[in-house]
């Protein structure tokens, strides 16, 4: 039998144990005492509400609205915040992300922030319990934005959302998502979340500080970009180099 040195072995345990984690990815297992709330109107004006366990995980458009514990009316959700153990957190959520897309998911539309009257009444009873309710916007996504014009001149964008991954040369240039014309880059945009927010990248970074390909980048000239941040003002995108 092969014996693994001691030192390896502690070498390995180490390893392990500094490792970062990212608890997002790592775990789906629900968070005590945290609860996630989704909330929208019918078609009627009456409120319903889905209250889920929060997890590392993103819930899905058929969790939310195709749930069979949805609670009708406010007084409903009322009688359900009596039932959470004393302490517990509310975290009232706008959006449903749509991993590897471009904006959030079909049916986020829908969500919506109680108005602050029934909040006020709802954390009323929330306050006997010492739970607290957190209505906060939907953290800012952020997108990056790839421009450069073709041997004849056109122009070419590619909208991308920001992950801690550099980008290569072979992600942008070789992309099938990639469109030709500004027309279609607004179309993509207008995909987009209310309040993202987009980069326009001009270089890309590698160990030699310019990968290859960053010369073909550039930055939008100015009557296009005011004609692109005119088109999204009305949905809060912010559009920055």
């Amino acid at each position: 039998m092969r014996i693994v040195p001691s030192c390896l072995s502690l070498l390995i345990v180490s390893n392990l144990c500094v490792a970062p984690v990212d608890f997002r990815q790592s775990t789906q297992s629900p968070i005590a005492g945290i609860y996630e709330l989704y909330c929208w109107q019918t078609s009627q004006a009456v409120w319903q509400f889905v209250l889920l366990p929060n997890t590392s995980r993103n819930k899905t458009a058929d969790e939310v609205f195709n749930n069979p514990n949805v609670m009708t009316g406010v007084d409903a959700f009322r009688h359900r915040l009596e039932t959470l153990e004393a302490g517990a957190r509310v975290l009232i959520l706008a959006e449903l992300p749509a991993p590897g897309r471009l904006g959030p998911a079909s049916g986020s539309e829908r969500l919506r922030i109680p108005p602050e009257r029934m909040l006020d009444d709802l954390r009323k009873t929330a306050r006997r319990r010492r739970i607290t309710i957190d209505a906060g916007q939907p953290t800012r996504t952020v997108y990056e934005l790839y421009c450069w014009r073709l041997a004849h001149g056109a122009w070419e964008f590619l909208l991308l959302p920001r992950v801690p991954r550099e980008k290569t040369a072979y992600d942008i240039f070789k992309n099938p998502n990639a469109v030709a014309g500004i027309d279609a880059l607004e179309r993509n945009i207008q995909l987009l979340e209310m309040g993202a927010e987009i980069v326009v990248v001009t270089t890309l970074k590698s160990p030699s500080v310019r990968g290859p390909g960053s010369e073909q980048l550039l930055a939008l000239p100015k009557p296009m970009l005011d004609e692109l941040r005119e088109s999204v003002s009305s949905r809060r995108i912010q559009i920055s180099h």
